[in-house]
């Protein structure tokens, strides 16, 4: 622990949750040599906050963008070990201390990353259904996203373009390899950053912890989740909140991930169809039930 720094990055707009998330770090026995947050110049925020931590620093961005910001952050880093984080994370001091001691102990060519809890009931972010429920699922990916069945899909990307997270409930090991690590919370060496800029495309970063993943397999760094560690974060937007545009732009992201996992684009059209109508329909629903 003391023969290596930590460097924590967190790429932010500045929400109402950040300082909530630093002055938890900030307050640790053991403290990250920096806490760096990147903001777009373009950003109104009030510093005076941070001033009272010494360790934070704050790197104002001529780039708005979560990819491009974590790029700068990762570059300007002193420490051995950095962690990317998001901004509305809740990590306890034990969980990053346990992600710390276990990347040295896996040394370089390794990325490790906690369990996802709900902020609201801690169950797991990534749950597996079972009974008949799981059983339609299991179907629905099968079928669309020629996943892997049931418990075998996790940690797994899909041939939509899709990363599957785990279920602690069927994880009987406290290392789970994996191809996929959510972007929440990913520690490693400094030396194992991925520092090419890997997503050009414009608007809301979907699906870039995805690309992450298949780069660093491509680099031959294993990926983990650590069942020892875990932080509680808000559970996903659904889908079909999406806005036309959007789903136009997670097609085209997701048309580069197929690419890169050298794939047709067959399932992923299936699956855009799907949700472009679960989209109408669930306007049309809001729609009339607002006229109600």
């Amino acid at each position: 622990m003391v023969k290596y720094k930590l460097s924590i990055v967190i790429a932010t707009l500045g929400g109402t949750t950040l300082y909530d998330v630093v002055k938890r770090i900030a307050n640790w026995n053991y403290l990250p040599i920096e806490i760096i947050l990147v903001i777009p110049e373009d950003v109104e925020f009030d510093d005076s906050n941070y001033c009272e931590h010494k360790n934070v620093i704050i790197i104002r961005s001529k780039i708005r963008g979560q990819v491009q910001q974590r790029l700068e952050g990762f570059r300007f880093s002193k420490g051995d070990l950095v962690a990317q984080m998001d901004d509305d994370i809740i990590l306890s001091h034990d969980s990053l201390t346990n992600l710390v001691k276990k990347i040295i102990d896996l040394s370089f060519g390794n990325a490790l990353s906690p369990i996802y809890l709900s902020k609201n009931n801690s169950s797991s972010i990534h749950k597996f259904d079972i009974g008949i429920l799981g059983f339609i699922k299991n179907i629905y990916y099968k079928v669309v996203y020629n996943s892997n069945w049931g418990i075998y899909r996790m940690g797994t990307i899909t041939a939509t373009g899709h990363g599957f997270g785990v279920d602690p409930f069927y994880i009987n090991k406290t290392l789970f390899e994996t191809d996929f690590l959510p972007g929440g919370v990913v520690i490693s060496f400094k030396q194992d950053l991925i520092t090419d800029n890997y997503f050009e495309f414009k608007g809301k970063a979907f699906c870039e912890d995805v690309i992450n993943s298949i780069l660093r397999k491509k680099r031959n760094i294993k990926q983990f989740f650590y069942t020892k560690s875990i932080c509680l974060i808000d559970l996903p937007i659904s889908e079909t909140s999406y806005s036309f545009f959007e789903i136009k732009n997670i097609y085209n992201i997701r048309s580069h991930i197929i690419l890169l996992l050298k794939k047709k684009k067959y399932h992923l059209n299936i699956y855009i169809v799907i949700l472009f109508i679960r989209a109408v329909f669930t306007r049309v629903k809001k729609f009339l039930y607002n006229e109600n």
